[in-house]
Order: C-alpha cells, then structure tokens, then sequence
C-alpha cells in the first residue's frame, strides 16, 4: 500500500511493495488528508458482465464495456493484466493480473516486466483523472529555470536530451521536473506543469510545482532560429505531442479543449537548431530579453 500526491491530487494505491517503482516513493504522502483516488490492484478472473452491459469501443485487441455504472477496459485473457475497471467520476480503479500468474514463481525479469506494465496502468489511471481537471500529459522535458518552466518537445531521437544539457550546462539554477513528460494543468486560467514518477527512461522527476513559461518543439535543422508560433499551429503541434486516452471519447475531447487552452494561454515557439550550446542561448534570450 502506497499514498502518493501528484498534482494536487492525492492516491492511495493497494500494490505490493515489490510492485512499487522506487520513483513513487519520491511522491510520498503522509499527511492524514483523505485520499481523492483509489487504485486497488487485484488478481483473480476475468469479470462475468451483464447481458444488458454495452460494448463502448474496441481497440487494438483490447475492449471498453459499459456496465451498472462501472467502465472495463478489458484486455485479453493472455496478458499479465486482464481488466481495469474504474467508475464515471474517477475516483476508483481496479486493475486486475492473470489469474494464472504464479506471483511467487516469477523470475526477476518477469517481476520488473510486471511491475513496469502495473506502473502503466496506474499512470494511465492518473492520466484520465487529470484529464477531468483540465489537465493533459505532455511528451516533454519539463525543466525550471528562474522559477518557471520551460517545456522542450520533439519527436523521439530529435535532440531533446542533448538541448536539455545545453541548458544544464549553462545556465545556473537549472532543474529537471520531469526528463519525458510535463504534467500541465490549466488553473485560474494559468498554466503549470507538476512533476509525476513517470519519466520514461530517465530517473529524472521532482515533485515541484512551477508556472509555464514557454512551450518550444524542437527540430533539427542547419542553422539555429526560433520563432513564436500562432494559436492555431501551437495547438497543432500540442495535441500531437500530448498522451491521449484513446480508450475514453469524452476524455479525448476533455484533452483536445485543454490543449486549446494551452495554445491560447502559454507562448510556443519553433527551435530550429544545431546540436550546439548557441541554441540554447538564442532560446533563453528570446524568453528572458
């Protein structure tokens, strides 16, 4: 069991200890307020569902039934984990394993396989429910600097590693949020990126709060500019970056129109650079001129 608070929103979740991602434990929470979410991971058989249970939509192998108030992403009846349930307001979930999993005969690769899939399926959990709140997850690195923050998002294998340390190794005060996604919020009509225990291959996330400065999509190019994008190019390029719950049609929708909020409410530009510290000095004055 786990208590864990990201971005305002406390979780309590029922998980073995050795299921746990070590990054988790950097979101602790201790305090006696009442969980907002609860996430029970179970084992046992696939669920009987009523005749009168509706077939939402269907995806890659993978089902969304409707049925007596609750929603089943069912998965197939071979893979570690089968189902997840959760109710209309989000606020509980249950994600069942196989029952034919032997938890006690797994080997050590097989205990990571399962708990990196767990971990998903928990973010994916977190991921609806910040959706409901204006919220969306932004494939990013997310980095403060002077007390905001400022959001670099590429294509894979485009370079935002590499901008990342420029901006390391120049810059003084520099932090890592979140080394692969930003957590962004709109609140009050202002945006903010929290950080989250999911950071893709990097162990590189806080637990911090902090104002977005800017959004910048980096491509590679010959030589380094950057302009500021407009509303209808800046939401372009958000919602293609952003992690959809593609199971979920009025999530999807809730995700696209706080996408739109972000475009009209923080700046975004196009870095077109070199993989060279120069582009990261270009960026920065441009933002702090």
């Amino acid at each position: 069991m786990i208590r864990i608070k990201i971005a305002d929103t406390v979780y309590k979740i029922n998980i073995a200890d050795n299921y746990i991602d070590e990054l988790m434990y950097r979101f602790i929470f201790n305090d006696p307020r009442v969980e907002d979410v609860y996430v029970d991971v179970t084992q046992g058989k696939m669920p009987l569902l009523n005749e009168s249970a509706i077939e939402d939509m269907k995806i890659r192998g993978h089902s969304m039934y409707i049925d007596n108030g609750f929603i089943y992403y069912m998965q197939t009846e071979e893979e570690f984990i089968t189902y997840m349930k959760y109710d209309k307001a989000f606020t509980y979930f249950q994600i069942n394993i196989n029952e034919e999993v032997n938890l006690h005969e797994l080997t050590n690769q097989q205990t990571d396989q399962l708990t990196a899939i767990l971990n998903g399926m928990i973010s994916k959990a977190v991921l609806m429910d910040a959706t409901t709140k204006k919220g969306i997850w932004l494939h990013c690195v997310a980095l403060k600097y002077k007390k905001d923050a400022i959001l670099f998002s590429a294509k894979s294998k485009t370079g935002k590693t590499t901008h990342t340390n420029f901006w390391l190794d120049i810059f003084s005060g520099v932090e890592i949020i979140n080394g692969d996604n930003g957590l962004c919020f709109i609140e009050s009509t202002r945006p903010y990126v929290y950080g989250s225990p999911w950071a893709g291959t990097s162990d590189d996330c806080i637990n911090i709060k902090a104002p977005i400065r800017a959004v910048i999509f980096l491509e590679q190019a010959t030589e380094n500019s950057i302009e500021k994008l407009d509303i209808p190019e800046a939401f372009m390029r958000l919602s293609a970056r952003c992690f959809m719950p593609a199971w979920d049609r009025e999530l999807i929708i809730n995700a696209l129109d706080t996408a739109e909020l972000m475009a009209k409410s923080v700046e975004c530009y196009l870095l077109k650079c070199l993989p060279n510290q120069d582009s990261a000095r270009i960026a920065e004055r441009v933002l702090y001129k």
